[in-house]
């Protein structure tokens, strides 16, 4: 039940094209751009961690800093508390770790512990959003959604991401009037 509870919203700090091939369903999904300002990150109480996500070989806590933060705390306090201090620190650093094989990915996260009381949503200034990019592949019913939420958001760009398989690069058309989206 505990680990159902657990929400896990990610973004990448770079932008990164290797991200469409992974993560829209052959072009069928959209990504978000943010403006970097400290607008972005929600200041909620359902938020328990925002962190980098730290890439391990083979995926071991055995990162240096990590070992450091544990000793550095041990014999300086009681027993029980640097016992759950290192409980806390060993539960975070599992949510927030990958394999170094998906380091491109540049990852920052949060996570919330408690999603029943939030629907597993998490509200983002939408002032923050400076782009989205439209797969060319989005089916006519997400573009129409994507259209309608749009609509009181003037200040986003949209682009449309064309995968060209000439130059094997995928092309970014910026689109003005979101009726060209509808084929």
């Amino acid at each position: 039940d505990y680990v159902e509870n657990v929400g896990i919203c990610n973004f990448s700090t770079k932008k990164t094209k290797q991200m469409w091939t992974f993560y829209t369903d052959k072009y069928k999904g959209f990504a978000v751009k943010y403006k970097h300002n400290r607008l972005f990150l929600p200041q909620s109480d359902d938020i328990a961690i925002k962190s980098h996500v730290l890439y391990l070989k083979n995926n071991i806590p055995d990162h240096p800093n990590l070992i450091e933060t544990l000793k550095s705390i041990q014999n300086k306090h009681a027993a029980e508390p640097v016992k759950i201090w290192q409980h806390q620190i060993l539960f975070h650093h599992d949510f927030c770790r990958k394999d170094i094989s998906f380091e491109w990915e540049s990852e920052y996260r949060m996570i919330t512990f408690n999603t029943k009381t939030h629907n597993r949503r998490i509200k983002i200034n939408p002032s923050t959003i400076d782009s989205i990019y439209i797969g060319q592949n989005m089916s006519e019913p997400d573009i129409i959604r994507m259209k309608e939420l749009l609509k009181n958001l003037s200040h986003v760009k949209v682009f449309k991401i064309n995968p060209n398989h000439k130059t094997q690069i995928l092309e970014e058309v910026r689109i003005k009037d979101l009726n060209q989206l509808i084929k």
